[in-house]
């Protein structure tokens, strides 16, 4: 979670940071509280445990969590875990702050803080093996608890989704939690990995534990936290109860020796008030075609060869006549919007593209410049097809979407402007740029959707396809989906999903087996 870490001059303290995102921690997307991906509180408890080993203390005395870090679905956050000075008695303040890692203007949002200590915490009442159920206990559903946690705004991937068995005795919950065995590699990069102990909070939930009319809760205010034996894929839990909205919260593994242990966790309600809007960077981005800059051809434009189609641009690559130095121009004409006109022509661009990047072995070899007509149906493929050999070849393909023929002035100007595509429309030349889309208020949160129809999510039963179709549900109101994926209800986590989209408020949920590239299919 943190990246680097260093200790302060004069030894006052230290300050670790770190970068989270999707794409370096998928297994967050898991963790949704109100519709959005939260970090959650036993991540940054987990951050509070590394900063207190920099500086050599024992455990977390207290940590209170104020605010939720939200984390993007594209983009990142930035964190900081400050330290500060020993006050005498052997205790240091701790703080987390976070901040969108996309903007340096956002300022930083204390999300935690709280203090470390020297002190090492007493040894919790009796760490012992025990397997099996408690003697005079009562077994509590985990489906149960899941659903009941859903209808409150809390959902839980796979990865979140440790509890497997749990049990009452009295005033006492035991559970047994276990991480998905994908993250098992992992484990051993935490003191106790934020999932295994956040699981290990669940069956609090249940209302044989928690009350019938209890709200949905999260950690607020831990004290006392120390980590025994690191990197634990599995645990044995008991919570007691120490107070209307707390529990003392025990981890062992199952030969007993301590994983992890707090003298007290409090619980409150979740405040969805607490979830600001979005920054304002944390837009989404649109493409805009924006008027070229003044462009100038001047004189020393390279030869330039036209042809009408692909297959006569790349016959005058080869053979001894090819094309040296210089441009290879096509111009194509609008085409009958047919699929097999699509195949045709894409696959005469194919060759044609290969032609030009063949032509090096006999010396440098030209430059191509593609001019496509607008709303051109095999222009489309193409104009993809084109794309992917940009990005390979810098600088040796030019794309012009136009309305009309270029005069030769336009065309020495696109070919000196160094731009790989532009636009040609209504006389004004244009450049593919993109731009943000700024969302205010209410706006945010998306339209509901109609009633009418089912929305399609490919690749649904996927990490990322499940966050979509949860937020579809909690946040747009969407009421029928369709998830497709190679392997439909047989991919692992298929019907836990659909059985938490329908405890969420869908009322059709249909996973389908279907490879999205097969046409037949």
């Amino acid at each position: 979670l943190l990246g680097a870490a260093v200790t302060l001059a004069g030894g006052e303290g230290a300050l670790l940071t770190g970068r989270l995102s999707l794409d370096t921690h998928g297994w967050l997307a898991d963790h949704v509280v109100a519709g959005r991906i939260v970090v959650p509180g036993t991540a940054l408890l987990e951050m509070a445990l590394r900063a207190a080993e920099e500086v050599d203390c024992a455990q977390v005395e207290e940590l209170v969590l104020e605010a939720p870090l939200v984390l993007p679905q594209n983009g990142s956050v930035d964190v900081q875990v400050s330290v500060g000075a020993e006050d005498g008695s052997g205790c240091r303040p701790v703080s987390v702050h976070s901040r969108p890692g996309t903007s340096r203007e956002t300022g930083w949002r204390r999300n935690a803080h709280g203090t470390l200590t020297e002190v090492a915490p007493p040894a919790p009442a009796e760490p012992r093996e025990w397997a099996g159920r408690p003697a005079g206990s009562e077994e509590i559903d985990a489906e149960e608890v899941y659903t009941r946690l859903a209808e409150g705004g809390l959902v839980y991937g796979p990865v979140f989704r440790g509890l497997r068995t749990a049990w009452r005795q009295g005033e006492d919950l035991f559970a047994e939690v276990r991480l998905p065995q994908a993250e098992h590699a992992t484990a051993d990069a935490y003191g106790i990995h934020p999932a295994l102990l956040d699981a290990a909070l669940h069956a609090a939930a249940h209302p044989e534990f928690a009350g019938p009319g209890a709200e949905a809760r999260l950690p607020f205010s831990w004290r006392g936290v120390a980590v025994g034996v690191r990197g634990a894929a599995e645990a044995r839990v008991r919570l007691t109860r120490a107070g209307t909205d707390a529990v003392t919260v025990t981890l062992t593994d199952p030969a007993g020796r301590l994983l992890a242990s707090a003298e007290s966790l409090s619980l409150r309600p979740l405040a969805t008030d607490l979830f600001e809007a979005p920054p304002a960077d944390d837009s989404l981005f649109r493409l805009t075609w924006t008027p070229a800059p003044g462009l100038k051809g001047g004189s020393g434009a390279p030869p330039l060869t036209w042809h009408q189609d692909f297959r006569s641009a790349a016959h005058s690559l080869t053979g001894a006549d090819a094309a040296g130095p210089g441009v290879v121009g096509v111009r194509r004409r609008p085409a009958v919007p047919q699929v097999a006109e699509v195949h045709r022509e894409t696959a005469e661009a194919l060759a044609f593209v290969q032609a030009v990047l063949a032509s090096d072995e006999n010396g440098p070899g030209p430059r191509a410049l593609i001019v496509l007509p607008a709303d051109d149906l095999a222009a489309c493929g193409v104009r993809g097809l084109v794309r992917s050999a940009q990005s390979e070849h810098p600088g040796r393909f030019v794309l012009v979407e136009a309305d009309r023929e270029l005069t030769p002035a336009e065309v020495a100007g696109v070919l000196a402007s160094d731009e790989p595509e532009m636009a040609l429309r209504d006389g004004t030349l244009s450049v593919p740029r993109l731009a943000r889309v700024r969302v205010e208020g209410e706006a945010r949160a998306g339209a509901v959707f109609s009633g009418r129809g089912a929305v399609l999510v490919t690749g649904g039963t996927g990490v990322l396809g499940g966050v979509v179709a949860r937020h579809l549900v909690a946040v747009h109101g969407v009421r029928r989906l369709v998830l497709t994926s190679r392997r439909g209800l047989a991919a692992e986590g298929a019907e836990v999903l659909r059985d938490e989209l329908l405890g969420l408020g869908a009322v059709e949920v249909a996973v389908v087996a279907c490879d999205m590239a097969d046409r037949d299919a």
